[in-house]
């Protein structure tokens, strides 16, 4: 009996260490993503550009926001900002061509990530097209404050509001 109790012990210490590195993203959150037009280093370079800058824009409007409804809100309110902020950046960078922001429900393709599947969806989301939007794309989650920095050639990212207001006292 006692042989069995510490191989339960142990399966349980291994699912528990395991699961520690999982992320799951719950079913009210808002993502964002910006799909580049092509995988040129050009079209690359613009697209984390504007991942970038429309990022600390998001984070400005949204990090006193407390709930999902709240988010949205606020998202949805500064649809004309967040539009005049990717035409500006688009320009300083001599990037010629056109771009699609939605904010609302946008289709995700399925990811896996340490061994999670993220299922394929329409998911709530600001999701930014740049000109053919053939090319790699960038995702994070606006709420909850979770950010994965996801390429296919990549690895994940995660960063929490917590770490960065943490790392920003530090400097």
């Amino acid at each position: 009996m006692k042989k069995i109790l510490i191989i339960i012990a142990v399966i349980i210490s291994i699912l528990c260490i395991n699961k520690k590195d999982e992320v799951i993203i719950p079913s009210n959150a808002i993502r964002f993503r910006v799909i580049s037009s092509s995988n040129t280093i050009e079209d690359q370079t613009i697209k984390n550009k504007v991942s970038k800058n429309i990022q600390e824009k998001i984070y400005e409007l949204t990090k006193n926001s407390s709930s999902y409804i709240e988010t949205k809100k606020v998202l949805d309110t500064n649809y004309e900002y967040l539009k005049d902020s990717i035409e500006e950046e688009l320009k300083s960078n001599n990037a010629n061509y056109d771009y699609r922001l939605n904010i609302g429900r946008n289709d995700f393709p399925s990811k896996q990530y340490k061994g999670i599947k993220y299922d394929a969806g329409y998911y709530d989301s600001v999701t930014i097209e740049l000109g053919n939007h053939e090319g790699l794309n960038w995702w994070c989650i606006i709420y909850p404050p979770l950010c994965l920095i996801d390429e296919d050639t990549s690895d994940v990212e995660y960063t929490t509001l917590a770490r960065e207001l943490i790392d920003n006292v530090k400097k």
